[in-house]
């Protein structure tokens, strides 16, 4: 599953990643927090039936914490970007909110997260996750280490 990523990421963009992954989830879980409390009412009266408004605080809250984690980065980046799309189709877009508007609804925070949960999908978490521990690469990266696990397996 985790194969497609570059298992060879630098180490100064897996800290990049890192702070970006850590401020990103943070500000997910943040902003799903208050709307916990009332899963299934949040909105108020909407196009949403109750059931997916709370399938959308889950998949806000627990995306932000896999994503925090670094943990099932794929399923968390698909998760938050299902409630992204689904704030941007079926509240902003529809409401002619502005891109950025001080003090107003607007899309500016959805289209970001969903840009965000886009580009870790792209290029995953990172050396500095758990996805990283778990499924890191199993084979050697240079021929010269795989030659010394051959020599080792001989014996």
């Amino acid at each position: 599953m985790f194969r497609m990523y570059n298992d060879l990421i630098e180490s100064r963009a897996s800290v990049g990643l890192l702070v970006l992954r850590l401020v990103a989830g943070g500000a997910l879980m943040m902003h799903a927090f208050p709307k916990v409390a009332h899963a299934m009412s949040w909105m108020g009266p909407s196009w949403a039936p109750p059931w997916l408004q709370g399938l959308a605080v889950l998949f806000e809250f627990g995306g932000g914490l896999l994503l925090l984690l670094g943990l099932f980065t794929p399923v968390a980046c698909i998760m938050i970007m299902c409630v992204m799309l689904g704030a941007l189709f079926g509240h902003h877009i529809p409401n002619h909110d502005p891109w950025i508007a001080m003090g107003r609804s607007s899309f500016e925070l959805a289209l970001n997260y969903l840009c965000v949960a886009f580009a870790y999908l792209l290029v995953g978490p990172g050396q500095f996750s758990i996805d990283y521990l778990f499924f890191k690469p199993r084979f050697p990266e240079t021929i010269e280490q795989r030659e010394r696990e051959v020599e080792v397996l001989k014996y």
